[in-house]
């Protein structure tokens, strides 16, 4: 079996405010309730592979404060693989999120630790991105640094995941090592100058994306679920319902559970997509970025909750002439 998976990223405590809803400018407001959460992009989605059964290394930083100490234990008990996170002089990398009764968020990132992952770091541990089965990156640490990591990865024919978030324009140089672009509206809108997709015209805009040189282009679609092109593919896949507590790290769950699909357990593009629907709904059903990540057993009885609600666990409708038909359950090829 492939393994194991590379994680180049962020590192961040979470520091969560209950509001009764998102302040807008200038105003106060009190909060119930303050939680501190291991997150970050990058450890997060780490986590998310790991309770998904794959085996994950990691290359980040973290401060020489409190939350550095806690936030490594809390990546090697989730079975993440630490020893190429640096330790430096400094603060961790924080987040500030507020998350209101409707379980919407507002998140503000203070770099920290984040902020110092360079070059030297990246090349440091060139050879465990070289001899993982794929490389996962986000855009939380400088842009060097990414780009360096898809650059060994392409060197050593290493499949390159990005999660283009938070939102950056990429040049097609730098999109052109891309095996797996995984986006959400806000961050395809970046990519595709400024014109944010929708629902409707969102597997249209994941075919542009592909334009611009990735092999393939996952658009997520919060509640209308996700679309994915690719060289003579289109598919949309419905979101899984469910009572949602937290959308924090929906979006991580949905990247980890994606990747584990298609490169641990070696699952075509469709049920890869329906799984990483899955993992993000689950994750919706938890306080909190990194406690909601869902193991495998949770991801799969979410999928046959839905099976058995919906009679079938996936039904394809060939479109005619470019146009998009959605079935009422599965996943659609368009």
């Amino acid at each position: 079996m492939a393994e194991p998976l590379c994680v180049l990223g962020s590192v961040n405590m979470d520091i969560v405010l209950r509001v009764p809803r998102l302040p807008q400018r200038g105003e106060t407001l009190h909060c119930s309730e303050i939680a501190h959460i291991p997150g970050g992009k990058g450890a997060n989605q780490a986590v998310g592979a790991a309770r998904l059964g794959m085996k994950v290394h990691m290359i980040g930083a973290v401060g020489s404060d409190e939350h550095g100490t806690t936030l490594l234990r809390g990546l090697a008990a989730n079975g993440v693989g630490t020893k190429a996170i640096a330790r430096l002089e400094g603060n961790s990398g924080l987040a500030f999120i507020n998350v209101d009764e409707q379980a919407n968020n507002t998140i503000v990132l203070a770099g920290g630790a984040n902020q110092k992952v360079t070059l030297p770091i990246v090349e440091q541990h060139g050879d465990l991105i070289e001899q993982s089965a794929a490389l996962l990156v986000q855009l939380e640490i400088p842009l060097d640094s990414v780009v360096r990591g898809i650059e060994l990865a392409n060197q050593s024919r290493v499949p390159v995941f990005v999660n283009a978030a938070p939102a950056y324009r990429l040049s097609e140089g730098v999109l052109a090592g891309v095996d797996y672009l995984i986006v959400n509206e806000t961050e395809a809108g970046v990519l595709l100058n400024g014109e944010m997709p929708t629902a409707n015209n969102a597997v249209d805009a994941a075919v542009a994306l592909c334009g611009l040189g990735v092999k393939h282009a996952i658009i997520t679609l919060g509640e209308h679920g996700a679309v994915l092109a690719g060289a003579n593919l289109r598919l949309r896949v419905p979101a899984c319902r469910v009572r949602v507590v937290d959308s924090t790290a929906a979006g991580d769950a949905f990247v980890a559970a994606f990747l584990v699909g298609t490169i641990r357990m070696r699952r075509g593009l469709e049920e890869a997509l329906q799984l990483g629907c899955a993992a993000g709904a689950a994750a919706c059903t938890v306080f909190g970025a990194q406690p909601s990540l869902p193991t495998l057993d949770r991801v799969n009885s979410l999928q046959r909750m839905r099976s058995d609600a919906s009679g079938t666990s996936s039904r394809r409708v060939q479109g005619k002439g470019g146009t998009t038909r959605e079935g009422r359950t599965g996943a659609v090829r368009v």
